[in-house]
């Protein structure tokens, strides 16, 4: 992989409320050369716990425990958000971010990252 010469950092997937089934939020783009992760955020929009997983999974993959990186977090009620720090996380191009609640309509998802090309 050539080193990068352009870092865009941007937002990777906009705020949005995940669904009650794993959904792709984001995938890597072809022709660049990865991503850099940077910061997630959950943020619970309802007045109890709900948990939230998160899965990276690689280029013509799916979602299973073996890619879960964030297994059944529990996320404080009434919008308390939860920041995590993704420094170090890099998707290869195809790679997916792919995610579910326990709730439907309960907790926003936000992906924020460097795109390298």
């Amino acid at each position: 992989m050539p080193t990068p010469t352009i870092n865009v950092p941007k937002t990777l997937a906009d705020p949005q409320f995940l669904g009650t089934t794993i959904a792709t939020l984001y995938t890597a783009p072809a022709g660049q050369d990865g991503v850099r992760l940077t910061a997630l955020l959950l943020m619970n929009q309802t007045t109890g716990s709900v948990t939230a997983r998160v899965h990276h999974v690689p280029s013509g993959g799916s979602a299973g425990t073996s890619n879960r990186v964030i297994s059944d977090l529990a996320v404080p009620s009434d919008g308390v958000p939860i920041l995590l720090d993704l420094a170090g996380v890099i998707l290869d191009p195809g790679d997916t971010i792919q995610a579910l609640a326990g709730a439907a309509s309960s907790i926003v998802f936000a992906l924020y990252g460097i795109e390298m090309d």
